[in-house]
């Protein structure tokens, strides 16, 4: 691509341009990844939630997410269930899928101000701790803890 600049600005603004595409397909990619690894996890919550606005996938991602369930499962199927012996080919694979580890940590940016979040003490010596969160303060907590804020818009994910 071919293109000429008549000032600085028009290189400035390309660059710009450049970053925000890497950033877009940098998070599109993660946010693949994250639904093909926790694809019946995430249909399955789906399928529990009767508002549409409270779904985790939009639309097309819940197709996309069946449809590689589907291609896993047939793959699973012809490639390793096949050659086990009876007993074993009753595999489940709903139970056996994996599921997002609720403990890990995650960086957020409190919206609006709250007060007494509980910080429980994760090696259980009984040091739970009352944290303020404060508006436009950014922290770095469990997810466990800050679920339902999340859910409710008053923390975002940075």
């Amino acid at each position: 691509m071919l293109i000429r600049l008549h000032s600085l600005n028009d290189l400035a603004c390309l660059l710009q341009i450049d970053r925000i595409r890497y950033v877009l397909s940098s998070y599109l990619r993660v946010r693949l990844e994250k639904i093909e690894r926790y694809a019946h996890h995430l249909l399955e919550k789906d399928a529990s939630v009767t508002d549409p606005l409270q779904a985790v996938l939009s639309p097309q991602e819940a197709s996309y997410a069946k449809e590689y369930v589907s291609s896993m499962e047939s793959h699973f199927q012809k490639v390793v269930l096949q050659q086990m012996p009876e007993i074993i080919r009753g595999f489940d694979a709903v139970k056996e899928c994996v599921k997002p580890n609720l403990e890990s940590y995650v960086f957020f940016k409190v919206k609006k101000a709250v007060p007494g979040v509980l910080v429980e003490d994760f090696r259980g010596e009984g040091r739970d701790e009352e944290v303020d969160l404060e508006e436009g303060s950014q922290y770095l907590m469990r997810y466990n803890t800050v679920k339902d804020l999340l859910q409710s818009g008053t923390v975002v994910f940075i």
